[in-house]
């Protein structure tokens, strides 16, 4: 697919149907029972979505249901992650503009004592699985779409890299790279998220971790436009390394962002990648062009041996002091010779941070850690039945943040803003909601509704989904009370 045009200014988000019973509607389980159960188990996963299986699941009668769920071998983490991917698609097909594709991989741990069943070694020295992913989120409104793919996986023990052995390990590993690495992740999940969306425009955009040149190489072949945050100073043809090359290209825009507080990262590594900040307005100097990049030695011949591709270095200057400056170097396929066209490239790197904030609701939204699960493979299928709880979340978040005053149908469909104000006027009799409601304006009363205090600050994901299920619950009962009015009313004819 080449590179698609440029978009134009920022436009509403399109309102998507929401109901949990049609992301499950579908999902190939064999059985219409299992479909509404995973169905019924996440409207109380949204509900209460810090909680534990048993308060989700509405009881320990829910939640030994949701343990059959789990056990049963006709439902596979597959079969349920393929039911949301189907209406992400859909999602993506309606959304009127790109998509960014958002890949991160992120790490599931428990620690180094766990007896739970097939897990491995993590990086901090504990056991766990990880879980590569693909986040959907429209360019213009940045609005998420939900996850296109969930690729979890298992790190096997690796022996030392120490001792006679070294070498021939080495070697070894050298022979598997192009077979077995996980880098190859990369590229084949990029690759087939593309295709899934068939004629879809699409941008993939991924941090450093992804600069590998069979990464860049595949996305090439592919026709998939890319946008990826460097991480290797290469050396070019000319003797000449990336880095020094990026420096000497002629600033061609300015601009000034504010950059978001940084917690302290947990580990060593991560802490210096990705140091602590507080918040401040940020003054960025960019400039851009076009490098050629040599093969590396451990890519397959198969490949190029050189990629022309356009480079795009953001700077911070006048820095406060003893702030650590940001520096982005971008490599891309998308054009960079106008001002536009590179802030263009800057801009949908900067959306790449949804998809940590994806990774938030579902760790601390949703508390996945911590629910006591005792194999990989039940551990994936809940994350898989998790993955809608933890999108819905962040999309309200997201609406309310970035259109404040968009017609609240924008998130919610016009019966669900009707349920919304009688309950609302109901329970806040003293400060009715308005005719027809902004989309800040709903997210609020959903919050008073999940129990927000307005002086707490802007609501969090356990109150909107506490709200929202208390809505959509109404909804069900109106639903219900409609069909039983006209089935009387049919009877009596």
């Amino acid at each position: 697919m080449k590179s698609p045009s440029s978009p134009s200014a920022a436009t509403a988000s399109v309102p998507f149907e929401f109901s949990f019973e049609s992301e499950f509607r579908k999902a190939e389980f064999g059985d219409r029972r299992l479909n509404r159960r995973a169905t019924r188990f996440t409207n109380g996963a949204l509900r209460r979505p810090e909680s534990s299986i048993p308060t989700m699941a509405g009881g320990s009668g829910g939640a030994e249901g949701l343990y059959k769920f789990i056990a049963n071998q006709k439902v596979t983490m597959s079969s349920i992650a393929q039911a949301h991917e189907q209406q992400t698609i859909i999602r993506c097909q309606q959304a009127g503009e790109p998509v960014l594709l958002l890949h991160d991989t992120s790490t599931f741990g428990y620690g180094k004592e766990t007896r739970r069943k097939g897990l491995g070694p993590t990086s901090d020295g504990s056991l766990g699985f990880l879980t590569h992913l693909t986040l959907a989120v429209a360019e213009r409104s940045a609005r998420p779409l939900g996850v296109l793919k969930n690729k979890p996986f298992v790190r096997s023990a690796v022996e030392p890299d120490v001792g006679p052995a070294r070498g021939r390990r080495r070697r070894e590993c050298d022979r598997r790279a192009d077979v077995e690495n996980e880098s190859w992740r990369w590229s084949s999940q990029a690759i087939a998220a593309g295709r899934a969306l068939g004629n879809v425009p699409r941008i993939h955009v991924a941090d450093r971790e992804s600069d590998d040149y069979k990464y860049l190489a595949a996305l090439s072949d592919a026709r998939e436009s890319f946008v990826t945050r460097v991480s290797c100073n290469r050396v070019l043809g000319d003797g000449e390394n990336l880095y020094t090359t990026l420096d000497g290209m002629v600033v061609q825009l300015c601009r000034e962002v504010r950059l978001s507080r940084r917690a302290p990262a947990p580990g060593p590594k991560q802490r210096k990648t990705n140091p602590p900040r507080e918040e401040r307005m940020a003054k960025l100097e960019v400039s851009a062009g076009s490098v050629e990049i040599p093969r590396t030695r451990r890519a397959s011949r198969t490949t190029p041996a050189a990629l022309r591709l356009n480079f795009v270095l953001v700077k911070e200057v006048e820095v406060p002091q003893g702030a650590a400056p940001v520096t982005w170097r971008l490599v891309t396929d998308l054009p960079v010779s106008t001002p536009e066209e590179i802030a263009r490239v800057v801009d949908i790197y900067r959306k790449r941070w949804n998809i940590e904030e994806f990774f938030k609701a579902l760790k601390t939204g949703c508390s996945f850690n911590d629910h006591q699960l005792e194999s990989y493979e039940a551990l994936t299928k809940l994350l898989a039945l998790l993955l809608p709880v933890a999108w819905k979340l962040l999309d309200l978040c997201t609406v309310a943040r970035i259109e404040p005053e968009a017609p609240a149908t924008v998130v919610l469909t016009a019966q669900q803003v009707q349920c919304l104000r009688i309950l609302h006027d109901k329970q806040h009799p003293k400060a009715k909601m308005v005719e027809k409601p902004t989309v800040k304006q709903a997210i609020y009363a959903l919050a008073r509704l999940g129990g927000h205090f307005t002086h707490n600050g802007d609501p969090g994901w356990q109150t909107l989904g506490r709200g929202l299920q208390r809505v959509l619950q109404a909804e069900e009962d109106a639903v219900a009370m409609l069909a039983y009015i006209r089935l009387l009313e049919t009877t009596n004819t």
